[in-house]
């Protein structure tokens, strides 16, 4: 997910799930940077990591995309009928919060 920089242009955004085990830390954070510079390229800066329970999503399981872009770009959300469960909305701001 892209995020406007003033200095880059856009900068990458990750949004991640972690596996049953797994806690979130400044260490798995940066393995994320460092798989995403190895796949994509030097070219890509990941600014930050938001690790969640969940993802929005539809009731036919798809990933609403915009709703994620709203949160980096800190525009209205909008139409929210879609969504399968709303407590995904609450993890996205309890991510943001923390952020890595």
């Amino acid at each position: 997910m892209g995020k406007p920089d003033p200095l880059r242009g856009e900068v990458a955004v990750v949004f991640a799930v972690l596996k049953e085990g797994y806690n979130p830390s400044e260490k798995i954070a940066e393995e994320i940077r460092e798989i995403v510079r190895k796949s994509i390229g030097g070219i890509v800066i990941v600014d930050k990591i938001f690790f969640v329970g969940k993802l929005p999503r539809t009731r036919s399981a798809k990933i609403l995309r915009r709703v994620l872009r709203s949160f980096i770009r800190d525009e209205p959300l909008g139409d929210l009928s879609t969504i399968e469960d709303m407590s995904a909305i609450e993890e996205l701001k309890r991510a943001v919060e923390r952020g890595y």
